[in-house]
């Protein structure tokens, strides 16, 4: 009988390596569960060192989803960045890129808006990366119009706050998931960017 895949709970860890293999442990967790079901006694068990060794590495459980956070932007990052900058409506394809990695890793998106990530002792594990990606949605809105650089910032922070609203709205937990079909949740999105990025903008 061929053998099952190994888990990654299934393989031992070596000393070196346990930062990764607790922040590897953490995904799987998060993967199936709520936030509230990463447990830093549970991870240790897991990895198969003692509770103690982990705060070698990571001062609390916040810090530990922060830095999940930090990995989580630094990998849509890379999303937003590998999308081609001249094909078609370059927000459009931003707005698309976000949703499908919101789909494509829950573990990580769901880890990078918790409360405890932006505490001001965790903040630095996901301040430059978060920043990178506002920064890139602002420069896909510098060709959509001749706005001020507060008009242009405003825009991005109301495109990203849409996106995020359209991604927790349709999750499978989410209280409109039978109203929004996966298949269309990306055309949505470019649509909405399109008409926050191009509309007439009150002034402040």
């Amino acid at each position: 009988m061929p053998k099952s895949p190994e888990r990654a709970s299934d393989r031992p860890y070596h000393h070196g390596n346990v930062r990764e293999a607790v922040v590897a442990a953490a995904l799987e967790v998060l993967a199936r569960q709520e936030p509230s079901a990463v447990s830093l006694r549970d991870l240790a068990r897991t990895v198969g060192v003692r509770h103690s060794a982990l705060y070698s590495h990571f001062r609390d459980r916040s810090e530990l989803l922060a830095v999940i956070a930090g990995e989580g932007f630094s990998a849509l990052l890379a999303d937003l960045n590998a999308s081609p900058p001249d094909r078609g409506d370059r927000i459009a394809e931003l707005a698309a890129a976000y949703v499908r990695f919101a789909r494509a890793k829950p573990a990580y998106y769901r880890a990078m808006f918790l409360p405890e990530v932006s505490r001001p002792e965790n903040i630095k594990h996901t301040q430059d990366a978060c920043e990178r990606c506002l920064q890139t949605l602002i420069a896909a809105l510098h060709p959509c119009s001749a706005a001020s650089p507060k008009e242009t910032h405003e825009r991005a922070i109301a495109i990203w706050s849409t996106l995020h609203g359209l991604v927790l709205l349709g999750d499978n937990a989410g209280p409109l998931h039978q109203q929004i079909a996966p298949e269309d949740e990306v055309a949505i999105a470019s649509r909405i960017v399109q008409v926050l990025a191009r509309r007439a903008w009150p002034p402040s």
